[in-house]
């Protein structure tokens, strides 16, 4: 997320803690939505919370 909040790019974080994930959906450049799962268990302390970034 550090790199994404680097360049600007607005993300919306979500947790889905029924399915032990977390989401993030973002667009290209080319304004293609982008969908990312990663295991929650990836998550690590220090990264920044769950949140919406609006830029």
């Amino acid at each position: 997320m550090q790199r994404l909040d680097d360049h600007g790019i607005a993300y919306n974080l979500s947790h889905r803690p029924n399915e032990g994930l977390v989401t993030v959906n973002l667009r290209d450049p080319d304004d293609n939505r982008l969908h990312v799962d990663f295991a929650a268990s990836e998550w690590k302390a220090g990264m920044v919370p769950l949140r919406v970034s609006a830029r």
